[in-house]
C-alpha cells in the first residue's frame, strides 16, 4: 500500500512538471492548475504518515461573471464574505450564511473589491487598475490561493482514559506568534428586528482582523445580553429560542437561549468549534444570530435588547492563548411579531377604470343578465411573508326607484382572482335597506409574498320584468371598513391586524338599462384661432369633443341641439357642455353638434338617430371669444337620449365623462 502511495505521489509530481504543455492559456492558469495538484501531493504525502489533510472547502474551477447561475458562485459568494473588505452584503440575499447561486450586482461589486485589494497580483497581469467584476483566471488563483490551499496535515491527540480511547481531529495552524489588529463592529447591522418564529437572524457582527503572524483559531467568545426596554427581569428566553455564533457562513457555535438567565446576567461564554479559524492577514466576521419563540407575548412586542462581544479568546499557531476585550461596544436588537418583523402589508387598490368608473349596463327585459363585471381591484403583498385570506367582504349598495335592497338588482357575486373563480355568493332576499356586505368565506386563499393579484367582483343582474327598474344604480365596493374585517394571516398564523393592511377599492355606482346608449371619447383639441392684431381684435379658441354613441336594445335619438349650462351642470336638450375658466371671461361665439353619418340628422330636422347595435359618432365644437384675458376650457356635461324622434325625451346620460373635456388655452382679451 506504502508503495502505491508513493508511485502516486510521483505521479502527481510529474503531472505538476508537465502541467505547462496541458493547454493552459495563462500563468495564472497554471497556479489554479498546481495548487489543485500540490493538495493531491499534500494529501498522499499524508497517508503515508497516516495524517489526514483537509481543504477549506472554497475552491474555483471555472470563470464566473455576472448573469450565471452556478454552485460555484456560492463558493465565490462564501469566499467573499471571510473578509469584511469584500463581503457580499452584509444582511439579506447574498450575506454570510445566506449565499445563492446566482451572479448578481452585489456578486459583481464584491469581486471588484476582492480584485482592487489584490491588484498587484490579480489586476496587474492585465494592465488593469480597475476590478472588473470578472472572475476570471487571475482572479480565481487568488481566491484559491486564499481560501483553497490544503491545510497542513492534522495533529491527533489520543486521550485513553479508563478503558475509552477518544481521538479528537484539529486543524492545524501556520506562522508564529500571532495577533489581532483590530475589531470593528460591522456597519448596517443595528437595531434588527428579531420576528416571532424567525430563524437565525443575524443582529450583531464582530469584524476581526489577523495579523501577518498566524492563523488564528477563535476558541472562545463572551456574550453579554441586556435588556432595553424590556421589562426589568423578564427572561430571555421568553424572547428568543436559540443562540447561534457564525464566522462567516461557517456556524461555530448553537446554545439554547435560556443558557442566559438573570442568574448569570444574561452573561456567558461559548465555546467555538467547526471552521473557526482566520488566517494570517485575512478579516474574519463574528455573527451572533437569534431565533425567535414561536409565541411571543404581545406585551414583549417590540421590546429591545442589546449585545456586546465582552471578552473573545483565541489561539496563534506557537500555541499562545489570548484572551481579551474587543471593546467595541453594544449593538441593539429588538424582538416583534412575524407580521412586523416581515414588514408583512396587505394593500388593495382599484385597477381597471373601465369597470370602475359610472358606466351604463346592459340588462334585458325579461332575461338575467349574468356574469357582469362591477368592480376591479388589486392585492399586493408587501413583506417576506405569504398571507392566506380567508373571508374577503364587500359592500353593495343599490339606488332604487322602487323597491327595496341589492337584491332587487342583483341575485348573485362572484369573486375571481387571476381570472379564477373563488367564491360566490346571493344577496340576501328581502334587504330593506339600500346596503348589504357580502361576504366571500371560506376561500383558503394563498396570497405569496411579493406578488400582485388582479381580483373581480362580477354580478348576475335580474331582468326589467323581476323587481329591477331602468334607471337603477348599483355600487361595489371594499371601503376602509371592509377592509379591517378581511381575515388573513401569515405563515405563522397569527391574524393580520388592521395596521397591516391599506388601500380601498370604492367603485362608482353604474346604472341599468334595458336599452339605452354607452358613450365613448374620440378625441378633444383646443386650438387658438386667432390673437390680437393691429385692429384690437380680441383672441378666440375653438375647443373640440369627438365622442362616439352606441344605442342598445333599441334604436335611439339624440336632439340636434348644443347648450352651454353656464356652471348650473344642470341637464338639457340635445347635448350640453360647460366653460370652465380659470380666469377672464368669454363669449360663445358659436357652438355646433355635427355627426359622421351622411345626413346630418333625421328627416325630422330635429333629432339625430342611433340604430340598435349601432355607433354614430359626433363632434362637439364651440368657439369661445375672450370678453377679459384668461384660460379657459370646455368639457361635456350630458347628451339627451330616448326612444322619441320629435326630441322630447326624458333621460340624460352623464356617466363616465370626467375625460370628455379639452385642456385649456389662454385667450388674450385687447
Amino acid at each position: 500500500m506504502k508503495n502505491k502511495i508513493i508511485a502516486s505521489v510521483i505521479a502527481v509530481a510529474f503531472a505538476v512538471s508537465m502541467v505547462g504543455s496541458a493547454g493552459a492559456d495563462t500563468i495564472a492558469d497554471l497556479q489554479v492548475q498546481i495548487t489543485a495538484l500540490l493538495a493531491q501531493i499534500t494529501s498522499l504525502q499524508a497517508q503515508i504518515s497516516g495524517q489526514t489533510t483537509t481543504t477549506t472547502g472554497l475552491c474555483l474551477t471555472g470563470d464566473l461573471s455576472s448573469g450565471m447561475t452556478s454552485a460555484e458562485v456560492k463558493i465565490l459568494q462564501q469566499g467573499l464574505n471571510q473578509d469584511s473588505a469584500t463581503q457580499v452584503a452584509i444582511s439579506g440575499a447574498g450575506a454570510s450564511g445566506y449565499e445563492t447561486s446566482y451572479f448578481g450586482a452585489l456578486t459583481k461589486a464584491a469581486v471588484i473589491k476582492f480584485q482592487e485589494k489584490y491588484a498587484s497580483e490579480v489586476l496587474a497581469s492585465w494592465g488593469f487598475t480597475k476590478g472588473t467584476g470578472y472572475a476570471g483566471s487571475t482572479t480565481r488563483a487568488k481566491f484559491n490561493a486564499l481560501y483553497c490551499t490544503p491545510v497542513v496535515p492534522t495533529t491527533t491527540t489520543t486521550v485513553a482514559p479508563v478503558d475509552t480511547t477518544t481521538t479528537t481531529t484539529v486543524a492545524a495552524l501556520t506562522g508564529g506568534a500571532g495577533s489581532v489588529v483590530a475589531y470593528e463592529l460591522s456597519s448596517g447591522l443595528s437595531n434588527e428586528e428579531v420576528g416571532e418564529a424567525e430563524n437565525d437572524v443575524v443582529v450583531a457582527g464582530l469584524e476581526i482582523e489577523a495579523d501577518e503572524g498566524s492563523d488564528l483559531r477563535i476558541t472562545a467568545i463572551q456574550l453579554t445580553f441586556a435588556q432595553g426596554t424590556a421589562t426589568a427581569g423578564r427572561e430571555f428566553d421568553k424572547f428568543a429560542d436559540e443562540v447561534s455564533v457564525w464566522l462567516g457562513s461557517n456556524e461555530v457555535a448553537r446554545v439554547d437561549a435560556d443558557t442566559f438567565d438573570d442568574d448569570n446576567t444574561w452573561i456567558r461564554t461559548v465555546t467555538l468549534s467547526g471552521n473557526n479559524i482566520i488566517l494570517a492577514e485575512a478579516t474574519g466576521i463574528l455573527y451572533v444570530k437569534i431565533s425567535g419563540i414561536n409565541n411571543l407575548d404581545s406585551a414583549d412586542a417590540g421590546d429591545t435588547w442589546t449585545v456586546d462581544y465582552s471578552s473573545i479568546r483565541y489561539l496563534d499557531a506557537q500555541g499562545a492563548t489570548i484572551s481579551e476585550d474587543p471593546g467595541v461596544g453594544a449593538t441593539t436588537f429588538s424582538f416583534d411579531t412575524y407580521a412586523t418583523s416581515a414588514n408583512i402589508e396587505l394593500k388593495i387598490a382599484l385597477d381597471d377604470e373601465s369597470i370602475n368608473e359610472a358606466h351604463v349596463i346592459d340588462v334585458h327585459a325579461t332575461d338575467d343578465t349574468d356574469n357582469v363585471s362591477i368592480l376591479s381591484f388589486t392585492m399586493e403583498v408587501e413583506g417576506s411573508s405569504d398571507i392566506t385570506i380567508d373571508d374577503i367582504p364587500v359592500n353593495v349598495v343599490s339606488v332604487e326607484s322602487t323597491g327595496n335592497g341589492p337584491d332587487d338588482l342583483v341575485s348573485a357575486l362572484y369573486l375571481y382572482v387571476d381570472g379564477e373563480k373563488v367564491g360566490s355568493e346571493n344577496t340576501t332576499v328581502g334587504v330593506t335597506s339600500s346596503t348589504e356586505t357580502v361576504i366571500f368565506d371560506n376561500l383558503d386563499l394563498v396570497l405569496e409574498a411579493g406578488e400582485t393579484y388582479t381580483c373581480l367582483v362580477k354580478a348576475d343582474f335580474n331582468s326589467i320584468a323581476d323587481v329591477l327598474d331602468a334607471g337603477d344604480t348599483f355600487l361595489a365596493q371594499i371601503s376602509s371598513t371592509e377592509r379591517a374585517a378581511i381575515d388573513a394571516e401569515d405563515e405563522t398564523g397569527e391574524d393580520l391586524g388592521t395596521g397591516d393592511m391599506s388601500g380601498t377599492a370604492v367603485g362608482e355606482a353604474h346604472v341599468v338599462y334595458d336599452d339605452g346608449i354607452s358613450v365613448s371619447l374620440v378625441s378633444v383639441e383646443r386650438i387658438k384661432s386667432f390673437s390680437a392684431d393691429a385692429a384690437s381684435e380680441n383672441d378666440q379658441g375653438t375647443y373640440t369633443i369627438v365622442f362616439n354613441v352606441l344605442a342598445f336594445g333599441d334604436d335611439m335619438y339624440i336632439e340636434d341641439t348644443t347648450e352651454d349650462d353656464n356652471g348650473s351642470d344642470a341637464a338639457g336638450q340635445g347635448v350640453v357642455f360647460d366653460i370652465t375658466s380659470s380666469a377672464g371671461t368669454s363669449t360663445v361665439a358659436s357652438q355646433l353638434l355635427e355627426s359622421s353619418s351622411s345626413d346630418s340628422d333625421d328627416s325630422s330636422g330635429v333629432v339625430f338617430q342611433v340604430e340598435e347595435n349601432d355607433t354614430r359618432q359626433f363632434t362637439l365644437q364651440v368657439v369661445l371669444t375672450a370678453s377679459t384675458t384668461g384660460s379657459h376650457y370646455v368639457a361635456l356635461e350630458s347628451i339627451n337620449w330616448g326612444t322619441i324622434s320629435t326630441g322630447t325625451n326624458t333621460n340624460f346620460y352623464t356617466f363616465d365623462l370626467g375625460d370628455f373635456k379639452t385642456s385649456s388655452l389662454l385667450l388674450n382679451a385687447m
